[in-house]
Formats: C-alpha cells, sequence, structure tokens
C-alpha cells in the first residue's frame, strides 16, 4: 500500500480526515435511500454529512436498468479510509444491497463508494484511493462539484471542477441532471 499526503493537510489531522462518498441509487425508493444513507452515517459517524444536490442520471456499462439518483457526501471524521470502507459497506448491506448477488454496474439499492479521503494515494486489494475512474463519470464528478468543487485530485493534479469541465465540454448533451428534491 501507498500513501501520499502533503505537509499543510497532516497540520489539519486534528480536526479530522475529509471524506468524499459518491452515492447512487436505482432501485425502490431511491430518493429515499439516499436520504437514508446520509441520515445513518450521521446517526453513526456522530458528525454533521455535507451533500450535495440529487442527481438523475442514466445507466452507464450497463443501459437497461432503471435510471439512478445520485448524489456527494462530504464528512470529515477520525475515520481511516479502510474503516470507512467498512462503515460504507455495513451501511448499504442495512440498505438491502448484497454486492455478491448483483452484476457489477448493474442495478442497486444503494451504492456508497470512497472515491477520496483528503490527498491519500492508495491501492490494496480492497480500496483504491482516489477512486480509478471517478474522471470518467459525470455521476460522480456532478454531485463532487456540489460539496468539495475545489477538492485537487493528487495524481491528476486537476479540480474535481476542472475534470468535471473536461469531461463534459460546454453546451454538450450530459446524462446528469439535477433533480427538485431537497434533503
Amino acid at each position: 500500500m501507498t500513501e501520499r499526503r502533503t505537509a499543510d493537510r497532516d497540520t489539519t489531522r486534528e480536526a479530522g480526515r475529509h471524506h468524499l462518498i459518491a452515492v447512487g441509487s436505482n432501485l425502490g425508493d431511491r430518493v429515499a435511500a439516499v436520504r437514508g444513507a446520509r441520515a445513518e452515517l450521521e446517526r453513526r459517524l456522530q458528525v454533521p454529512v455535507a451533500a450535495s444536490r440529487m442527481f438523475r442520471t442514466a445507466p452507464m456499462y450497463i443501459e437497461d436498468q432503471p435510471e439512478f439518483v445520485n448524489a456527494a457526501f462530504a464528512v470529515t471524521c477520525a475515520l481511516e479510509p479502510s474503516a470507512m470502507l467498512e462503515l460504507l459497506l455495513d451501511v448499504e448491506r442495512a440498505f438491502g444491497r448484497d454486492r455478491q448477488a448483483v452484476e457489477r454496474y448493474g442495478a442497486r439499492s444503494l451504492d456508497l463508494d470512497l472515491v477520496a479521503v483528503d490527498d491519500v494515494v492508495m491501492s490494496t486489494e480492497r480500496l483504491a484511493l482516489p477512486h480509478p475512474r471517478m474522471q470518467e463519470r459525470g455521476f460522480v464528478l456532478a454531485p463532487l462539484c456540489d460539496v468539495a468543487p475545489d477538492w485537487v485530485h493528487p495524481v491528476l493534479r486537476r479540480s474535481a471542477r476542472e475534470l468535471l469541465a473536461q469531461l463534459v465540454p460546454a453546451g454538450s448533451e450530459d446524462t446528469v441532471v439535477a433533480m427538485e428534491e431537497s434533503w
């Protein structure tokens, strides 16, 4: 495992690590699942969870499935990345997700992906940070820009806002649409 941080980020460690989480659901009451995931994380972590707007998005990779509701959460807490991953997987299970029973990229009741933690770069058998395909996904970047537009990808050296602009050139049609639902 490799891990890298900048010196000024280390001085803020007392405040905790800044976790960025991509959220999605395309089965059942999708909005309720996304809202419920935020509430459950706040309950378990005992800290506020900042949330983006909700977005309606077309499925990617496997297109013959319902549309997704996507969002992003930002939370500052003391958990190490591996502990946050375990917490997210446990919340998914609480919402009925069985990762073994679902086809990769298939429909799911709830998907919680840890996409970044500060400027940590790491790769283990279970977790890669930053998420290795986040820069390809408007359904991750658009919500992320609501909660952390200036977060800089530590490998690509571009902000979330720059990555989204690079992915979706001005004037092009996009499959990520902000919704009216509120928290």
